[in-house]
């Protein structure tokens, strides 16, 4: 049996279609575990109707805590062999479960089980389905984290938690869990770490999950704890992952100099209590501060792997162009906030 975990938090606009996406599925017995995370819409009363319907799906009521912990709740209360996630804005492609629920028989158990994804949404998001399709055999960990962590975009895993099946004794004998502090780059974590300890993965070369992408590219809003976030994530991944792979440290570096781009675009966000000059002196204070002039060297030393737009905003860095990038970028939020395009 498979057990599917759902956090819903105020998700009205699409909860319905998720749903029935997955009550739709022909497949092998499964539960469905809904968790409300303290919705102030009609979320909760959606899912409350469908369970009267199916017994297959129970519905928790909760207070709000945050998509981590409601989703390590999932994990506890989970009965089935293995775990899937799926976000309630997003829906299963026809026939998924069926064809989950076969690979994961016909691979003999995997730990892990990955497969592709759509997306739907005015912004496009890549898709790395073709890097699936061309590794017909399982991955070793060393070679998915390799992918996970690798500078070019053709080549990189999205390591998202629901394009996943993971074995549930995989979660639980190691202690793997979303982290609570985080309210960015948790999932990455995640899959880091669950990734580590599999024995086997196995894949699914096919589109089997539907992701709706949220147009940021207008309402984008300042966070304040999205650099100390993912620096803490990359902190992390090096202290668990170089000890064993030492190679994957070029990849680590690339990480840690993307997160400090978009410390950078976030603090031209809308919201931002910062003006520019504040926000000239920020990423100032932060590339000395932790070091990023090394990680952007290293980044550039992997020149050929790297896009042109890459290329671009990597050269204006080393050339402590920050500044002008932050001036560029906030006069790009100011066009589309304004209704226009980059």
């Amino acid at each position: 049996m498979v057990s599917i975990v759902i956090p819903v938090y105020n998700a009205e606009k699409y909860l319905r279609q998720c749903i029935e996406s997955i009550m739709k599925q022909n497949t092998a017995p499964m539960e469905v575990i809904i968790l409300d995370d303290g919705s102030t819409d009609s979320s909760l009363k959606i899912c409350q109707e469908y369970a009267l319907r199916d017994e297959r799906i129970t519905v928790i009521e909760k207070e709000n805590t945050g998509v981590s912990d409601t989703r390590n709740q999932g994990i506890k209360r989970a009965k089935g062999e293995y775990i899937l996630f799926v976000d309630a804005d997003d829906y299963l492609a026809p026939n998924a479960l069926e064809k989950i629920s076969s690979a994961l028989e016909s691979h003999s158990a995997p730990d892990l089980l990955v497969w592709g994804f759509s997306s739907i949404g005015e912004r496009q998001v890549f898709n790395d389905t073709d890097l699936l399709k061309n590794h017909q055999e399982d991955f070793t960990s060393h070679e998915l984290l390799q992918h996970l962590l690798c500078i070019d975009p053709q080549q990189r895993f999205r390591g998202l938690v629901w394009r996943c099946a993971f074995r549930t004794a995989l979660l639980r004998d190691n202690g793997i869990a979303f982290c609570t502090d985080l309210k960015m780059a948790e999932d990455y974590k995640f899959m880091a770490d669950a990734i580590l300890k599999a024995s086997r993965i196995s894949v699914l070369p096919e589109e089997l999950y539907v992701y709706r992408v949220n147009n940021d590219s207008v309402t984008a809003r300042f966070k304040a704890n999205v650099h100390g976030d993912m620096l803490w994530v990359n902190n992390r991944l090096e202290e668990d992952l170089c000890c064993k792979y030492p190679d994957l440290r070029p990849g680590l570096d690339c990480s840690c100099a993307e997160t400090y781009i978009v410390a950078m675009q976030n603090c031209c966000n809308d919201g931002t209590p910062h003006g520019l000059l504040a926000r000239i002196r920020y990423v100032r204070d932060i590339r000395k501060q932790f070091g990023y002039s090394e990680k952007i060297r290293s980044a550039c030393r992997q020149w050929r792997n790297i896009s042109r737009r890459q290329r671009l905003v990597y050269t204006m860095l080393r050339l402590h162009l920050d500044p002008l990038y932050v001036f560029l970028y906030s006069i790009k939020r100011k066009t589309l906030c304004a209704g226009g395009k980059p």
